[in-house]
């Protein structure tokens, strides 16, 4: 495992010889790699915030009393899902989200591999929807397991599609960006129908939850219209949710064991013993699989760093700033999404 300090005010300037070490290695890396992402509540907490304890405290009220985990159910119904519905509150960050994915999809546009595939692949276990818009509004092309139109119906057999654009004047095709997007999770806008997921309002779900937030009816629409993997140890409400569960997982495992590949990971906290265990076999079986962290604060390090400690192709990279001229004097900076993307862009604009 190995912990990087960049220093950001120093990204892009050649005299500081050990930033721009760095930040070269993880240019070459986005250039010659496959691309897998791994994306958590920090990506969408400027609309839903983070999560907090809540997986252990539902856990805990589940071998404890019904009615402690319902009243659980109703704070994180509250906390994290009702959010979702206002327009205004979706909006915060919706910038940044959009940047972040059309900068990754220039770097992968333009690089010079006439091997690799133009696939990004990016697993998340966050329910929204933020991803999708995002994707939508930056124009960009992806697969989120869902075909058809009229009723669109959700299968792990829909993955693996490359896209191609052919020019009207010539028969050239070129190869187009595709984001490969795996809700881990399950999704608010899927719906369970006997063996089949369909796409559903999200909006009016959660609308429909909330006028029964008060009533005795609530939980028992929590369970039926929630499509979602709960944070508790028995996770799943359905065999089709279990069944696209293990799937994903299991895409999820076949993507970090091709050779060359990265795994970037941000807002992800690893907590998720099912993903970390899995990651931790792929870093084990896969020397070529790398495993960059984008580390939010320090604090977020130690937690890394006891997961990760005895795998060396981990990095974990945190964003200081110098105080003074010795190297001990750093305030660690919170990795922000848009530090984020002030990265990607100084990437960007070296091979544009």
């Amino acid at each position: 495992m190995n912990i990087v300090e960049l220093e950001f005010e120093n990204i892009g300037k050649p005299e500081d010889q050990e930033t721009q070490n760095q930040f070269n290695k993880l240019k070459r890396q986005l250039q010659s790699s496959n691309i897998n992402m791994i994306l958590g509540a920090g990506f969408s907490c400027p609309v839903s915030g983070l999560l907090g304890n809540i997986e252990e405290r539902m856990c805990e009220a589940e071998a404890r009393s019904q009615k402690e985990l319902q009243e659980l159910q109703k704070e994180f119904f509250v906390n994290s899902m009702l959010p979702l519905a206002d327009e205004a509150k979706v909006a915060i960050g919706e910038t940044e989200r959009v940047e972040f994915l059309s900068l990754t999809g220039k770097i992968i546009s333009n690089r010079q591999s006439s091997i690799l595939h133009k696939i990004v692949n990016v697993f998340t276990t966050n329910y929204d929807l933020l991803l999708e818009s995002a994707f939508e509004k930056g124009g960009l092309e992806y697969v989120d397991g869902f075909s058809g139109k009229i009723l669109p119906t959700f299968s792990t057999a829909n993955y693996g599609m490359i896209f191609s654009r052919q020019t009207s004047i010539s028969s050239k095709t070129s190869e187009i960006v595709t984001f490969n997007l795996y809700k881990v999770h399950g999704s608010l806008n899927w719906h369970c129908s006997g063996e089949i997921i369909t796409n559903c309002d999200h909006i009016d779900k959660i609308n429909k939850l909330n006028k029964k937030i008060k009533s005795n009816e609530f939980n028992k629409l929590y369970e039926s219209e929630l499509a979602i993997i709960n944070p508790t140890k028995k996770k799943l409400n359905t065999t089709v949710l279990d069944v696209n569960y293990y799937d994903q997982l299991r895409m999820y495992c076949n993507e970090l064991e091709k050779n060359n590949t990265i795994l970037l990971s941000f807002g992800f906290s690893f907590n998720d013993e099912h993903i970390r265990q899995m990651t931790l076999r792929s870093l084990k079986g896969n020397p070529t699989l790398n495993l960059i962290i984008f580390s939010f604060n320090s604090d977020a390090t130690k937690a890394y760093e006891s997961y990760f400690q005895f795998c060396e192709n981990v990095t974990i990279i945190q964003l200081i700033k110098k105080l003074a001229d010795e190297d001990e004097d750093i305030e660690i900076l919170e990795f922000t999404q848009q530090r984020l993307n002030d990265i990607f862009r100084e990437i960007y604009d070296g091979i544009k």
